[in-house]
């Protein structure tokens, strides 16, 4: 029985290493805070609302998460053997051989499509307004197609400008629309700083990377 118990632990602790949860935060919090707008402004606060768009977010994020281990497995081979980081070079679960590759694959399209009818459930259901859509799509396929072949946005030396952007405005700006269907101009400057700070936080690890032995 405790071998059970110790296997279920392990598990537990490799899929929440793949999912890398801390790196989730940079994303709930601007979603949080474009929530907390939303009540400052107009006292507008959807309980259902929130729910379904923070679980959104985070699937978005699982995916993104996902397709990068999945893809980028030589990447973080590479990165692991030269620089080690917690910003860059995946989990290493998958190059560890702790779980199966095509298993990142399956959780990140499965994850993506799970995010997209909540997109749907948000607009035509809930009534939303017309970009709930429109701004799941900006957040979502970025993400998956940031690293997925033969799209790869990460070669294309888009990750930093990709990063600020999706972890910044986009979040912001979703959050306070799915509450009360418009965005706010003051959005753009709140954001600004949230995506510059991740933006040189990327581009300063990127650095490390490249200048390692």
């Amino acid at each position: 029985m405790e071998d059970d118990d110790a296997g279920v632990g392990t598990a537990i602790a490799r899929w929440l290493g793949l999912s890398r949860p801390p790196f989730s935060i940079a994303g709930v919090l601007p979603f949080l805070l474009g929530t907390i707008l939303a009540w400052r402004l107009h006292h507008t606060f959807d309980p259902l609302v929130f729910t379904l768009g923070f679980l959104g977010i985070a699937l978005v994020m699982l995916s993104s998460y996902h397709a990068g281990e999945y893809f980028e497995t030589e990447e973080t081979e590479r990165t692991k053997r030269l620089y080690r980081s917690r910003l860059a070079g995946g989990s290493g679960m998958i190059p560890d051989h702790k779980l199966p590759r095509a298993v990142a694959l399956r959780v990140s399209i499965i994850a993506l499509v799970l995010a997209g009818l909540i997109g749907l459930v948000l607009q035509f259901v809930l009534q939303t307004g017309p970009l709930t859509l429109l701004l799941a799509c900006i957040g979502a396929l970025p993400s998956f197609l940031y690293c997925a072949r033969p799209f790869h946005l990460f070669n294309a030396g888009l990750v930093e400008l990709y990063t600020g952007f999706c972890y910044s405005w986009v979040p912001v700006a979703s959050a306070f629309y799915v509450q009360r269907g418009y965005i706010t101009p003051g959005i753009h400057w709140m954001a600004l700083p949230i995506g510059l700070s991740l933006f040189n936080v990327i581009l300063i690890n990127e650095f490390l990377i490249f200048t390692a032995p």
